[in-house]
């Protein structure tokens, strides 16, 4: 006999895969962040209605654009300046992220070094320098003293005082870090409850850049671009980026210039040689996304003018 009762599993919701069964806590999924990776096209003669009917007119597999697709491979070098990314600098490492978080067994002191390693320099002079409360308020701001933040306040503020009364401290602020700055990326962040993929990309790359959907142009007849790893904290994460693409005099030089986001230092076009440059080295996945893409943006271009333009470079 079919029961009367409602299913309740279908009405819970999670916003970290976007399906309903279960709420996010219970989610088997990776830990999700979707993302806009944004193209433009610098000194290239591009005709932007021409280009997007030709981009709109066919499906994308980027499994097809790759370094061997490029016959006049000569040209290579000339399209490394002109092909940007938009990419942006973190304003903490997300070592010292996970750190003020508690995010860490306080025993595994290999572990807690690695955390130190993956700093940088001023973040250290920070935890010797100033008390937990300081700590947290400045990075959290405005958001430090909300609700949902207050348990893990507590129990991070717990961690680090046994590392100050152990001593503990003294020996972690003593080491020497691997990296000058935080970690550079592509803009991303977590779905709001209800918020529909696409939805999510854009909002934060308008929170983390500034930059509004009607200056670009978004690819849709493609699949995003998937980027999974698991992190130094044994997590998984999965990182879906949708494609999108300018013209190089669609927005001014100085647009980025005064980024108002407490989780974001910089924002800046790179060249392929730039972006790969300054992503940190155990990122092996992200390296791979930024050369996808900027082999798949290569060969639609050639496509676009026609190899015997190629040529004429």
């Amino acid at each position: 006999m079919k029961s009367n009762k409602p299913d309740t599993k279908k009405s819970y919701y999670c916003s970290n895969c976007g399906k309903y069964g279960h709420i996010s806590k219970k989610c088997t999924e990776s830990i999700t962040s979707l993302g806009v990776i944004c193209a433009k096209f610098d000194n290239l003669p591009i005709k932007e209605e021409s280009f997007n009917r030709f981009l709109s007119s066919r499906y994308i597999d980027i499994e097809n654009y790759n370094f061997s697709h490029i016959d006049n491979i000569s040209k290579l070098d000339y399209f490394k300046k002109n092909i940007k990314f938009l990419m942006i600098q973190r304003k903490h490492s997300l070592s010292y992220i996970e750190f003020i978080r508690g995010k860490y067994d306080i025993k595994n002191i290999d572990k807690l070094s690695m955390l130190f390693k993956n700093m940088c320099p001023e973040e250290i002079t920070k935890i010797s320098c100033l008390n937990f409360d300081d700590l947290w308020n400045n990075l959290w701001q405005q958001t430090s003293k909300t609700k949902s933040f207050q348990k893990e306040f507590k129990a991070s503020k717990v961690l680090f005082e046994i590392l100050i009364s152990t001593n503990e401290i003294y020996n972690l602020i003593k080491v020497i870090p691997d990296y000058e700055t935080p970690e550079w990326g592509f803009p991303k962040g977590r779905r709001n409850i209800f918020e529909k993929n696409l939805d999510c990309a854009l909002r934060e790359l308008e929170e983390e850049t500034s930059l509004k959907n009607n200056k670009f142009n978004i690819l849709h007849n493609i699949n995003c671009v998937n980027e999974e790893y698991i992190a130094t904290n044994n997590v998984q994460y999965k990182h879906l980026y949708y494609l999108g693409y300018m013209s190089a005099d669609t927005i001014p030089n100085d647009y980025f210039d005064n980024i108002n986001n407490y989780e974001v230092a910089k924002v800046k076009w790179c060249s392929w040689d730039e972006a790969n440059s300054i992503i940190r080295d155990y990122y092996h996945e992200k390296i791979k996304v930024i050369n996808m893409v900027y082999f798949l943006f290569l060969n639609l271009y050639i496509e676009y003018i026609g190899k015997d333009d190629i040529i004429a470079i």
